[in-house]
């Protein structure tokens, strides 16, 4: 595994994309939740002038308060994984394009070693956006009398699977297409696609498609405002079932290596 993980971070460490791709990402999340704090704030006044019920405790709110801040801070930085993705599917598409996959083969590398080496690349990735997570909860938050820091931090689960799980949907599109441009394009154009099949297929099967539980896994905190849970959903079944969707994704960019994609 050593071996694996020092051949792809060579690959990484060395290429320009990354830390601009990188740099950007961190770059853009701590800006991103002050403009979602500063939107609550200025929320609109009622139409005769004066601010209403609701207005009133959506300019009170702060999305920077324990023990909340956690899950705010994940869901917003759930927005920013394709940022995450794009570096995978560059590293991946980079690697047919340059034939340095083909080469790697060649030069003695199984296909499942092949695999694992990005498999490393993703958890290292996913494990990064996690530290980043608790680094800019932790310095953005503010503390509420009564209340842990630690409170809420069931999120952080969530936010790890849930990245694990994008982040290996962009390698296998990548490893299928092997074009950035056209895989990018159909990772944006995947949540619309779901959201119309959600519609013509039964809600019961619908709550199983793979977005509709990353959803769940992180709901939208908006909703508390309204009264609703946004506890994370992490059931049984919930965790079952993405864990064997991405047991299908990681079989798949095998079973592509194994059929010569590579080589085509």
């Amino acid at each position: 595994m050593k071996r694996l993980l020092k051949i792809e971070l060579n690959k990484v460490l060395y290429s320009r994309a990354f830390w601009i791709i990188f740099g950007l990402y961190l770059a853009l999340i701590g800006p991103a939740a002050y403009a979602m704090d500063k939107i609550f704030k200025n929320s609109r006044l009622s139409e005769n002038g004066e601010p209403n019920i609701a207005d009133m405790v959506l300019q009170q709110f702060s999305i920077f308060k324990f023990p909340y801040v956690w899950h705010n801070m994940a869901y917003l930085m759930g927005w920013f994984q394709i940022i995450l993705a794009i570096i995978v599917i560059t590293l991946v598409t980079n690697e047919y394009s340059y034939k340095t996959l083909r080469q790697n083969i060649i030069d003695g590398m199984s296909k499942f070693e092949v695999v694992m080496a990005k498999e490393l690349v993703i958890l290292l990735l996913t494990l990064c956006s996690v530290v980043v997570l608790f680094a800019i909860t932790l310095i953005l938050g503010e503390p509420v009398n009564g209340v842990g820091l630690m409170d809420g931090t069931m999120v952080v689960l969530a936010y790890f699977i849930s990245t694990l799980f994008y982040l290996n949907l962009a390698y296998f599109l990548s490893s299928l297409l092997k074009r950035s441009g056209l895989t990018i394009g159909l990772l944006l154009m995947y949540s619309v696609v779901e959201s119309i099949l959600s519609y013509q297929i039964p809600e019961k099967l619908a709550h199983f498609l793979p977005l509709s539980l990353l959803g769940k896994m992180i709901p939208n905190p908006i909703a508390i405002l309204m009264g609703k849970d946004i506890s994370p959903d992490l059931s049984p079944t919930t965790l079952i079932t993405l864990f064997v969707y991405l047991g299908l994704l990681i079989y798949g960019n095998f079973w592509l290596l194994k059929k010569g994609h590579a080589a085509k």
